[in-house]
């Protein structure tokens, strides 16, 4: 019964530490506003609507305002870009 315990208890502090350090990756996250965005890509605020309405970039709202994670739009800046000397 005692190893049993021990074993639950070990557990359990591994998946705090797990959750810690999701909690601390998910702070970390930067987020732009449509304008930061439109600015960025070149794109028009219709564009932008577009883009959410059908689900091809992630957004939350926060109040009124949608809010962006820079990191998707940081990978796909360098796409974009290595796209370009491509052709």
């Amino acid at each position: 019964m005692k190893k049993n315990t021990k074993k639950l208890e070990e557990e359990i502090v591994a998946l705090r530490k797990q959750i810690d350090q999701l909690i601390q990756k998910e702070t970390k996250e930067t987020w732009l506003d449509s304008s930061a965005i439109k600015t960025k890509f070149n794109i028009s605020e219709s564009t932008l609507y577009r883009m959410r309405k059908n689900n091809q970039i992630p957004y939350t709202k926060f109040g009124r305002r949608c809010l962006y994670p820079s990191s998707f739009f940081d990978k796909s800046l360098v796409q974009k870009l290595q796209n370009k000397e491509l052709m």
